[in-house]
């Protein structure tokens, strides 16, 4: 299950996993802050692999979601997926394909992951996800300062994560966006990671 929207505020929606439950087609809705949003590791009991996440050696329990408030309708609950690591990048699944009517093409990550990688990065602002994101993302108290805030959070974090996995700057009509992120987060370099291999 994924999300279908995450605002600035901390909102997001997203549909009941239950076919026949009247949320799977309209949308449940809550904040980042609701008691029942919380990072879960595996279950006692569950075999936790532990996998290396950076360079740091850092470590995370695979298998780690993040649970979700209960659907008002049926009852059932959602868990989205929390320990990604580098090698999920590559996946063929993470990156989409696009090409414009002039012909021109480039990968972005998929607008379901992104807004996974939106909704740790700010629960892990409030303390509410212990392990260190795999993807910085620009918190949204920085947008706000910024020329950014013009922008949608969507499309500050398409061309974040587009920056961030390829390395691939802004067309130059839109340098002022990537003035803006080297301002933001000057310390921040792209990963080494080529999505056109992550297609083969």
């Amino acid at each position: 299950m994924e999300l279908r929207s995450i605002d600035k505020d901390g909102t997001f929606a997203w549909p009941c996993h239950t076919s026949d439950c009247d949320f799977h087609d309209d949308l449940l809705t809550a904040h980042i802050s609701h008691s029942t949003v919380q990072y879960q590791r595996p279950s006692r009991g569950e075999v936790a692999r532990r996998l290396p996440i950076d360079a740091k050696r850092r470590w995370r329990a695979s298998g780690a979601v993040i649970a979700l408030p209960p659907c008002l309708d049926c009852g059932s609950q959602t868990f989205l997926k929390a320990d990604f690591v580098p090698r999920d990048l590559l996946y063929d699944n993470v990156f989409l394909r696009w090409q414009d009517e002039l012909g021109d093409h480039g990968y972005l990550v998929r607008p379901s992951l992104m807004r996974s990688f939106r909704l740790i990065a700010m629960l892990h602002e409030i303390g509410k996800f212990p392990e260190q994101p795999l993807l910085p993302m620009i918190p949204v108290s920085a947008l706000a300062r910024s020329p950014l805030a013009e922008l949608s959070l969507t499309q500050v974090d398409k061309l974040w994560l587009r920056w961030l996995l390829t390395g691939k700057r802004c067309l130059p009509e839109l340098s002022w966006i990537d003035d803006a992120f080297h301002e933001i987060a000057p310390n921040f370099r792209p990963f080494s990671i080529d999505p056109r291999k992550a297609l083969q």
